[in-house]
Formats: C-alpha cells, structure tokens, sequence
C-alpha cells in the first residue's frame, strides 16, 4: 500500500458511513483545495461536510502514510491551514490508524451483507 491507496480508503470509509448519517465527501485528492481568508489556496486530502439542521460543516482530513514519526511541524502545518480556512474542522490520520481503517472495512463489508 501507498499514499494514495490510503488516501482512497480513508475516502471510501468516510464516504460509506457517511452516506447514513449525512456526511457529503466534496473533494479529494490533489485538486481538492480550498481558499482560506489569507488568500492562499490550501491543498486538503479529503473534505467532507454535513449538516445538523443548523449549521453546516466542513472537516479537512489529512492522511499521512509515514514509516516515520509525524513531528509538530506536521501537525502545526495543519492547524494553520484550518485556522486560516474556517470555519473548518480537522482530523489528521496517521499510518498507524489503518489498522482502525481495515477493522471498519470489515464492518462495513458485514453490515451490508446483513442487509
């Protein structure tokens, strides 16, 4: 597995459970970006919204598929992206969550056989 595989099935989770509870994938991808109040046009891995009848929301997921450590430039990177792209929320998902990944693949892959 590479980046891009990764990125692709962080996409397809979000896409898969989001489809019940309302979440929308808007982009993905190189171009999937989005312009923040600087001016500046910031590249997000995956952008997702929804909406709880109020408000509605943006969440930028970043995918880092790294053997090594993710340092705080990293994870400052990313909060400086979200602060100068609100109102957008963050979630940063590391090589090590893919495991997480292939257990709600399973689930996804059993639930639909259930139904």
């Amino acid at each position: 597995m590479d980046w891009k595989e990764y990125e692709e099935i962080t996409k397809y989770v979000y896409e898969t459970l989001g489809n019940a509870a309302g979440t929308k994938i808007v982009g993905h991808g190189r171009t999937c970006k989005v312009e923040g109040k600087s001016g500046v046009s910031h590249q997000i891995d995956i952008l997702t919204s929804h909406s709880d009848g109020v408000h509605n929301y943006r969440t930028a997921i970043e995918c880092k598929y790294w053997d090594k450590k993710i340092n705080k430039d990293i994870v400052m990177k990313v909060a400086e992206i979200i602060e100068d792209s609100e109102p957008i929320k963050a979630w940063l998902y590391l090589k090590w969550d893919l495991l997480k990944m292939r257990f709600l693949l399973l689930s996804i892959k059993m639930l639909a056989l259930l139904n």
